[in-house]
């Protein structure tokens, strides 16, 4: 039978990640996995002001899903460096089934452009990837979902 232990769960305090956070209680309750909250923060850029970057704390995560997540499992990680490299390298070292993380559905062009974390994650991790777009905008769910399906294909691979 498929089993869902860890959950990787990447958090950069945005809507789409309030919206997603449904989703992830959904399936961590319906395996009783853990989840793996992990914020990456990324070097200072050319754009950026120097010495200014964010303090984010283990308290942070609290902070922002309030009562969510409140009856599961849940470890906090703050990594710095490249965002998709760390969650890539983080799913991987931590062993995780399965990561979710939302996408912020910039459109073809603009992710051409920019790149996207999400498009990285997908194509380089090995690990099935659980997205969605507009997720800001997403019900609210029971935390309990009855079935789950699976693409067989992603990205030219056969889902595992």
């Amino acid at each position: 039978m498929f089993q869902i232990k860890r959950i990787l769960f990447p958090v950069d305090f945005s809507p789409r990640v309030r919206g997603a956070v449904a989703y992830v209680e959904a399936l961590a309750g319906r395996f009783d996995a853990e989840v793996i909250l992990l914020h990456v923060i990324e070097p200072a850029t050319y754009n950026s002001n120097l010495g200014e970057e964010p303090v984010i704390q283990p308290a942070d995560f609290d902070k922002f899903f309030g009562a969510d997540l409140k009856y599961l499992r849940v470890q906090r990680l703050i990594e710095h460096g490249e965002v998709a490299r760390k969650i890539i390298d983080c799913a991987a070292r931590l062993s995780v089934d399965l990561i979710m993380m939302p996408t912020q559905g910039l459109g073809t062009f603009r992710r051409l452009i920019l790149g996207s974390s999400t498009t990285k994650v997908l194509h380089d991790a090995e690990q099935p990837v659980w997205t969605g777009v507009h997720l800001e905008d997403s019900p609210g769910l029971t935390p309990y979902s009855a079935a789950i399906f699976c693409a067989p294909w992603i990205y030219g691979r056969r889902a595992a």
